[in-house]
């Protein structure tokens, strides 16, 4: 067992939990704490603590059993370390209530190898507690910025300013708009993008005003961190462009349109629990490269072997069902 070993004689704690998540051995940790290494309860308790993602929290359902006596605790926190925390909190309420009175309970959130406060001695003859089944609120001293996405399916919309090389410009600026559909794991979605009209020069003639609209679908891996989610994604999308002669004496326009695939890499802050801050980076690769004509002037754009596109936006939850 981690955490230094520390148990309480006659608890039993079985947690369950996503891998690297907290343990059993630093729930009796903190409860070594508060109750002292050398305190055991006269007989035998089995506390549960099953931890499971939520909608950018974590959700924490306890039960402890207690001479017969089974009390049940539900909680939304913000991080493992903060389940832990309450998991210790809840099974002191089972093991001691006479004590929680007594007790500083913010020793419960110290570094494991604080050494354990002076207490009084345990209230033997209290009765244990009722059986609970409610919500509670998380504990004040224990509480961290939004985390990350929980099971179930969540539909987003978010706006980004975007930046890509390779259009008639060294380097366009556009807006693109995204709705998307996330699992925990997985996120799919569809992209709209608009380039303004970016004006080039012709060899010291007339000018060409060039506009893109794009079109797209993206699938991407969501990887969970304590704070943030990222992962790389794909795309295949559909660009229009149209472009116009500045400069001459009749009316000149054109256009043309190719597919091209895209592959990069995307960043999420959760603000709140709903709104998240996304950054992306990646590079875009036409299928095809048409020549970009304009009747008169001849050639005057074709899209680059390889573009880099990159961008800065945030996205609001619309629906969430777990």
């Amino acid at each position: 067992m981690d955490a230094g070993a520390q148990t309480i004689a006659g608890v039993t704690v079985n947690w369950q939990a996503p891998a690297g998540c907290g343990s059993e051995g630093e729930v009796h940790a903190r409860l070594a704490q508060a109750l002292g290494p050398d305190w055991s309860h006269p007989s035998q308790v089995a506390a549960t603590a099953l931890l499971e993602r939520r909608d950018r929290s974590w959700r924490l359902e306890f039960s402890a059993s207690v001479d017969g006596t089974i009390s049940r605790r539900d909680l939304d926190v913000d991080s493992c370390e903060a389940a832990v925390v309450a998991t210790a909190l809840f099974t002191l309420l089972a093991v001691a209530p006479g004590m929680v009175e007594k007790l500083d309970v913010s020793v419960l959130d110290a570094p494991i190898d604080a050494a354990p406060p002076e207490i009084a001695p345990q209230a033997t003859e209290a009765a244990p507690p009722p059986v609970v089944d409610d919500e509670v609120q998380a504990p004040s001293s224990v509480a961290s910025p939004p985390s990350a996405r929980a099971p179930g399916i969540a539909t987003t919309a978010g706006v980004a300013g975007v930046i890509q090389t390779g259009l008639i410009a060294d380097v366009t600026a556009g807006l693109e708009a995204m709705l998307n559909v996330h699992t925990q794991w997985l996120r799919l979605g569809a992209r709209g993008q608009w380039f303004p009209a970016q004006s080039a020069e012709l060899g010291g003639g007339p000018s060409v005003e060039m506009s893109l609209l794009g079109t797209g679908l993206e699938g991407g891996l969501l990887l969970h961190e304590e704070r943030f989610i990222w992962g790389p994604f794909l795309g295949i999308g559909a660009n229009f462009a149209t472009g116009k002669a500045v400069g001459t004496t009749a009316p000149r326009s054109g256009d043309t349109s190719w597919i091209a695939i895209s592959a990069g890499f995307g960043l999420d802050w959760p603000l709140s629990e709903r709104w998240t801050l996304s950054a992306t980076g990646g590079a875009v690769t036409p299928l095809h490269r048409p020549v970009f004509s304009i009747s008169g002037l001849g050639p005057v754009h074709r899209p680059d072997p390889i573009e880099a596109k990159a961008g800065l936006g945030v996205s609001f939850e619309l629906v969430s069902r777990n």
